[in-house]
């Protein structure tokens, strides 16, 4: 019962970092897609583009902004963008409490969240 238990918190644990993972992914995709604005280009009539140091500068900003619960290592990666859109992946880990204790068991998960921002212009 009491390793049943143990595991309960564990997954517990893993489920509510995956969502906070997956928060700070849209948060960072959401910036990355908005700050990312290149003004030059929208100035010289070039409409609406990305400029990459921008948009992963501001998705960095959004994804490690608040201090989290137990995630480390956070790693935030631009892997798609065309020129109203932006997909971010990131990436960090997270130590089990119990799950050491049984043979076998990892100590730390690793997870990662992808999400896709697009700039719609009206």
């Amino acid at each position: 019962m009491v390793t049943l238990g143990a595991m309960a918190v564990d997954l517990s644990r893993l489920h509510a970092a995956r969502s906070e993972l997956q928060a700070r992914a849209d948060a960072a995709a959401n910036d990355a897609v908005t700050a990312g604005l290149d003004a030059d280009a929208l100035r010289a009539g070039h409409g609406y583009q990305i400029d990459p140091r921008r948009a992963g500068a501001a998705a960095v900003r959004a994804a490690t902004v608040e201090p989290s619960g137990g995630l480390e290592g956070f790693e935030v990666t631009l892997t798609d963008r065309d020129r109203r859109a932006v997909t971010v992946e990131v990436a960090a880990s997270i130590d089990l409490l119990f799950a050491p204790a049984l043979p076998g068991a990892p100590n730390r998960m690793s997870l990662r969240a992808t999400a896709t921002a697009r700039a719609e212009i009206r």
